[in-house]
């Protein structure tokens, strides 16, 4: 019996997902939504966590997908990562993203786990600046993820945000264990956020790997607190030194649109990179 109603879960949860695939308006999600309601699935986390994503991914419908969540008894911790991290990727709803981490808390059930912590630290300096930041970081130390190396890059991307909490942010990388790419690229990306291109320049000559976003970060935040010259020299060294060509991205294209860094487009030009410029 058990391993038949299993394979009824199985086709049931195989047609949601070919259903979600074809839906492409709100209407076609309620449907779906009503048949789920009518088979007794109401309250079902793995349906429900399928239809926040569909409206938040797919439909960039955040209010429908709160409306959803709402009415759920018990929301599990993936039906709260979904709402959180569709909060925290949307500037003007990431106090949303902060207030449903603190009721989370606040009710004590589910706990936050590793993938939640580091989308609820992208929208603390927008809400309450470092004061949020080091709020969320004592969760994670009491709950035991802050040697995780996604969620400790998040708190170094989060502290380095504010300039007073800039050397926070570099004792946090330093003792990390396992440092990637990404987590080097937050920390040059902080130290050109606060204008200390010294500290920047240094760390990323130090970096055993680069790749697109991490020379993006170090010519962008030398253009912005106008260092050309090394913005140019970066440039250079980027193109010269990679046998299969790193290609400039359009944030890298969008940093240098000034008046002042005409050296730098013509160059970047030259190389075909910049055509729409």
């Amino acid at each position: 019996m058990v391993s038949v109603a299993n394979q009824i879960n199985e086709t049931l949860s195989q047609q949601v997902l070919t259903i979600l695939e074809r839906c492409n308006h709100l209407k076609h999600l309620k449907q779906l939504q009503s048949v789920l309601i009518t088979l007794g699935h109401a309250q079902t986390h793995s349906y429900n966590v399928k239809l926040v994503r569909f409206c938040t991914l797919k439909l960039s419908n955040l209010t429908y997908a709160r409306f959803i969540f709402d009415r759920l008894v018990s929301p599990n911790i993936y039906l709260y990562t979904a709402m959180i991290t569709a909060y925290a990727a949307h500037p003007d709803h990431t106090s949303l993203a902060f207030s449903l981490y603190r009721d989370m808390v606040r009710k004590g059930q589910p706990l936050p786990n590793q993938f939640v912590y580091p989308q609820v630290l992208k929208s603390c300096p927008a809400v309450l600046e470092s004061c949020g930041t080091k709020m969320v970081h004592t969760q994670i130390v009491k709950s035991g993820f802050e040697q995780y190396p996604y969620v400790k890059t998040a708190l170094i991307d989060s502290y380095s945000r504010s300039s007073s909490d800039i050397s926070v942010s570099r004792k946090l990388f330093d003792e990390m264990f396992e440092r990637n790419i990404v987590s080097w690229t937050a920390m040059i990306s902080g130290y050109t956020r606060v204008g200390d291109i010294k500290n920047a320049i240094l760390l990323f000559e130090e970096m055993p790997d680069r790749d697109v976003p991490c020379w993006n970060s170090v010519i962008a935040g030398c253009t912005q607190n106008r260092f050309f010259s090394e913005a140019i020299g970066f440039f250079r060294k980027m193109v010269m030194e990679n046998s299969v060509i790193i290609r400039p991205n359009a944030d890298f294209s969008g940093c240098i649109k000034s008046e002042e860094c005409t050296d730098l487009v013509f160059f970047a030009k030259g190389f075909g990179f910049l055509a729409n410029l």
